[in-house]
């Protein structure tokens, strides 16, 4: 390993990708290094690459931020950028390539637009659930709306998950189409299914094909999960086009699910448990 001193000389995306990364990448999730690295390519790099440690000032990151409100930016990309920059910065100071960490002080600046964080009310639920066209879609709607499961988790669900009247959340699909443990050590829990929609996942498992305990409640042609994209893109967006919806995501549906529930008088508490939030 180099002397921190020869460190100091270095740039931020040497150091970056020579010591941090190495550092830390094992305790990634895949995830997580797709998120990181994202940033770093899309935003860190073009304005810091070439910056040597030693010349990085709060001055510039602050103005780096600010600009970024400028280009309209969510809160989210610069809350990340700052929370990158902070660990970057700090991990070089910790390894002596500087004397303290410039970004200490960083703060999120003025002026960021707020954030449409919109949710799907249950009649346009009801309206997209009669613009699917086939049951199991239909089933799969009901159960990241009803169920407030995440996108991963409802591709990840085998029929050995399902009991008389719940679901137990395991596991999860990533964005790379893998299997792996659920978000958080609170997200892996039981859910409750309405007897309807129960009844729905038991004719389906009479006729989907492969109802081994093992195998995946809703299956490609050649038994792996679906693929959470082609399903957005081919069933849900042209259902939601077909309903008069104008957006759709997946997360709506467990906002959806929050906000009737919490505007019925359903106890704040029994929502967190079927959402698992702690």
């Amino acid at each position: 390993k180099e002397h921190p001193a020869e460190m100091g000389d270095k740039t931020f995306r040497w150091f970056t990708e020579h010591v941090f990364k190495p550092d830390r990448k094992p305790r990634w999730r895949e995830t997580t290094e797709y998120t990181v690295n994202y940033y770093l390519e899309s935003k860190l790099y073009p304005a810091y690459g070439d910056t040597a440690l030693e010349d990085m000032t709060d001055a510039s990151m602050q103005a780096f931020l600010g600009k970024l409100v400028d280009q309209k930016y969510s809160r989210t990309v610069i809350q990340h950028c700052l929370l990158y920059l902070r660990a970057i910065l700090g991990f070089a100071a910790d390894e002596g390539a500087l004397t303290r960490n410039p970004a200490r002080k960083l703060q999120m600046p003025d002026g960021i637009k707020r954030e449409d964080r919109p949710y799907l009310p249950i009649g346009e639920y009801n309206k997209l659930l009669e613009a699917m066209e086939s049951k199991r879609d239909q089933i799969m709607l009901k159960l990241l709306y009803l169920g407030g499961l995440r996108r991963g988790e409802l591709f990840a669900v085998r029929w050995s998950d399902l009991d008389d009247t719940s679901l137990s959340v395991l596991r999860q699909i990533n964005r790379f189409g893998h299997e792996r443990n659920v978000k958080t050590q609170a997200t892996e829990g039981k859910i409750a299914l309405p007897e309807d929609l129960r009844a729905d996942l038991n004719e389906w498992q009479k006729w989907c094909g492969n109802n081994r305990p093992d195998a995946f409640v809703f299956a490609s042609r050649n038994g792996t999960p679906i693929n959470s994209k082609n399903w957005l893109d081919r069933v849900l967006k042209p259902a939601a086009t077909k309903a008069g919806i104008e957006r759709i995501t997946y997360h709506m549906f467990r906002r959806g699910l929050a906000t009737e529930a919490h505007q019925l008088g359903v106890v704040d508490r029994n929502i967190q448990s079927q959402l698992r939030h702690a």
